[in-house]
């Protein structure tokens, strides 16, 4: 598989599972997302694209 493929894959299950939009994953900067649909509250945090360990 081509790695452009698989980042796209990627980034698709991941907006979905954090309730934002394809480019917001592009960007550089801490973004915060509401589940709204969810019906007892709790916080996922996720680094992704430009992260350093």
């Amino acid at each position: 598989m081509e790695k452009a493929f698989i980042d796209s894959q990627i980034k698709e299950y991941l907006s979905k599972q954090f309730f934002c939009s394809l480019s917001v994953l592009e960007e550089d900067n801490t973004t915060f997302t509401i589940n709204s649909l969810s019906k007892s509250p709790y916080i996922k945090i996720m680094a992704f694209n430009k992260c350093e360990a």
